[in-house]
């Protein structure tokens, strides 16, 4: 009985000898029966040619090694017209011909690197008493049989990059079963269609709405229901809000001004003039260009030959042809400063007139502040008007955040609710200034009612009313669902989303970092579609 357990099913396996010897079990065996099987024709031997031995691991024991040194026998084969004169006796299924591994010890090595990959399993091993390369321990892994026995119902399907921005694959999931079943070498349209045009089975497609998927699809499965993810529908309308509002950058501007200080034209006088701040020189600096840009434009020059004429980037004249005015980008979000526990004591002071900065980090190092002298300088330079504009007699103002179309675009599509007071009164300034802004903002609005709560016998209406709007970006938008009608309409019905397959390509993300980036397609499916 403790045999069956410690040692392989090997038949006929009679134990010898067990020993432990610099921090292994070496244990010796040999074969008990009196015949062999030849494995080219198939006909018994009694006739012993010679013996060999086989050193062979196993699982270990209490965390040591173990290796069995087994007593093999070669035969010669009885049958005259086999080709095969000599064999030797056949240790399967236990050990495979020509392995230095156990099944068994070959199965748990395996399902190991599955999960950790090449080099981390191979540091990990020794510590459980076993071993292995990590280029052997990828041969494994790709040696695994590929599955042919997929069914799938309800496929998901969505790209992956293999280099950001320059190639990429497909992933396609079980979203029944929850697992991915397969990886895919692009995103081409002949692609995808092949794969489904093998898998007949496939009755539901969830995708976004990436045109190749979309035609893929449709040629591979033509009587399978496409599903349009209602993630990606959102995000498309957010995008074209994004659009839209680039060019209204004067919109933006005048409702932050209107949000901040609506009464600020009757009460103020006309401020002294002073100096031009290095912010304003900046500002000048940009609507020259912005203008240069432009009159290119006009002259019929490609964005591609602008960006060379004036050394900008194309990106950034790709952004300035499109809009009408100077776009303006917001601030990026200050980070958590170390002088925040003390934010309360330094603006008692500046409200108390000391505007010393060099006493205030003195007061508040006194606290237990660790900062430096610059992180006070530059809070205080954000609470307080500026010591030029009070040395000039300039009216302090209070300094105004730009808007960025981004920022302004989660205003319109958020839930009024939901918003900060701060950005109910500046989504008011805004839909204040354009008629055209609070036109999108009431069907945006709609549009997430509809998604969200999966009212799809709005859709129509939506759809006509969208193009009614006279704003080009959301008829832009529109004209895109009504041509991808039915798997719009069907995200609105059905269950399925592409949720559950943006988390795989998470997952494949961290698969791929494990392997610092270098696992090939057939190593990257192997692991992913194996995965425990």
């Amino acid at each position: 009985m403790l045999e069956r357990l410690l040692l392989p099913q090997i038949t006929g396996l009679e134990l010898t000898d067990v020993k432990y010897e610099d921090g292994q079990f070496i244990v010796d065996a040999h074969l008990a029966s009196t015949t062999a099987q030849c494995p080219k024709c198939q006909e018994a031997s009694r006739r012993i040619h010679s013996y060999y031995q086989r050193r062979i691991a196993d699982l270990p024991w209490a965390g040591c090694p173990v290796l069995l040194v087994l007593q093999v026998r070669r035969f010669l084969c009885r049958n005259s017209s086999c080709k095969r004169q000599v064999f030797c006796e056949r240790l399967t299924p236990e050990v495979a011909a020509y392995a230095r591994r156990t099944t068994r010890l070959h199965k748990q090595v395996r399902v190991l690197a599955l999960g950790m990959g090449g080099e981390q399993t191979a540091r990990v091993l020794p510590v459980l008493g076993m071993r292995g390369s990590p280029a052997t321990l990828l041969h494994y892994v790709r040696t695994l049989p590929v599955r042919t026995d997929i069914r799938v119902r309800v496929v998901g399907l969505d790209d992956w990059a293999k280099r950001k921005g320059q190639a990429y694959g497909t992933i396609l999931v079980d979203l029944e079963q929850g697992k991915i079943i397969d990886l895919l070498a692009d995103r081409t349209t002949a692609t995808v269609a092949a794969w489904l045009k093998e898998h007949p089975e496939v009755e539901f497609i969830s995708r976004d709405r990436f045109a190749n998927y979309a035609d893929g699809a449709t040629q591979g499965a033509p009587n399978a229901v496409q599903v349009a993810d209602r993630f990606h529908l959102l995000k498309n309308l957010n995008d074209a809000l994004q659009r839209m509002l680039d060019c209204h950058a004067g919109a933006l501007r005048q409702a932050v001004q209107l949000a901040a200080e609506p009464h600020l034209a009757e009460h103020v006088p006309e401020p002294v003039q002073s100096p031009v701040t290095p912010e304003e020189r900046r500002e000048s600096r940009l609507d020259m260009r912005f203008s240069k840009v432009k009159a290119l434009k006009q002259q019929g020059l490609s964005n591609r030959a602008i960006a060379r004429q004036t050394g900008m980037n194309r990106r950034t004249v790709r952004r300035y042809v499109v809009h009408d005015q100077l776009p303006v980008r917001a601030p990026a979000p200050q980070s958590t400063s170390t002088l925040l526990p003390y934010m309360d004591y330094v603006q008692r002071r500046l409200a108390e007139g000391c505007h010393q900065i060099t006493q205030l980090h003195q007061e508040v190092t006194a606290l237990g502040f660790q900062g430096n002298y610059h992180v006070v300088y530059r809070a205080v330079r954000r609470l307080s008007p500026s010591t030029r504009d009070r040395r000039n007699g300039r009216v302090p103002q209070k300094s105004v955040q730009p808007l960025s179309s981004r920022q302004a675009a989660r205003l319109l599509v958020q839930a009024k609710e939901k918003l900060e007071p701060q950005e109910q009164k500046l989504l008011e300034a805004l839909l204040a200034v354009s008629l055209p802004i609070a036109t999108a903002h009431q069907l945006a609005q709609q549009f997430y009612q509809i998604v969200r709560q999966r009212k799809a016998g709005r859709l129509d209406g939506w759809l006509a009313a969208a193009h009614q709007s006279g704003i080009p970006e959301l008829q832009r938008f529109a004209e895109g669902l009504a041509r991808d009608y039915s798997a719009v309409k069907a995200a609105l019905t059905l269950e399925w989303s592409n949720g559950p397959v943006e988390g795989f390509v998470n997952k494949l993300k961290n698969v791929k970092r494990q392997m610092y980036g270098r696992g090939k397609l057939d190593l990257l499916r192997q692991r992913l579609v194996n995965a425990m």
